[in-house]
């Protein structure tokens, strides 16, 4: 897990035991629940917080929505929900691109692709934050 890998490993574990397996996570036995069914008993369930070991507090913090219970919980899993509307994710998803396209236009055009962003960029890109916000949907990237 130490070079982000956990999602890779959490897919292993559901192609080699399922959805639903058992296994140690965070010092303690632990049921592994994957898919639509799995994410729906974890938002809708409020008992599910009272049953956390002491570590996931320690490691997701005391507010986690893991930990909440009753209203507190209800209250984070509808802004959760509300966020991960198909609208919502298509608006943001526009907005990330735009910022994406701007980044590339101001910093890379004209430029040899390389893994790490040129210095002199970092600098502007700050002070240019706002005239990246425009709409480049039709801007042509060189």
């Amino acid at each position: 897990m130490r070079n982000n890998s956990g999602e890779r490993w959490v897919q292993r574990q559901i192609d080699r035991y399922g959805s639903v397996s058992k296994l140690s996570l965070f010092g303690k036995p632990t049921v592994l629940l994957a898919g639509a069914a799995a994410n729906k008993f974890f938002f809708f369930s409020d008992a599910l917080a009272m049953q956390q070991p002491r570590s996931v507090p320690r490691i997701l913090g005391r507010r986690s929505i893991l930990e909440l219970v009753g209203a507190d919980h209800r209250r984070v899993r509808g802004a959760l929900l509300e966020f991960l509307r198909p609208e919502i994710l298509k608006m943001y998803v526009g907005k990330i691109d735009g910022e994406a396209r701007c980044h590339v236009a101001d910093c890379w055009a004209g430029s040899a692709t390389s893994k790490y962003a040129k210095s002199r960029c970092q600098s502007s890109e700050m002070r240019n934050y706002h005239t990246c916000s425009e709409d480049l949907s039709t801007t042509k990237i060189d």
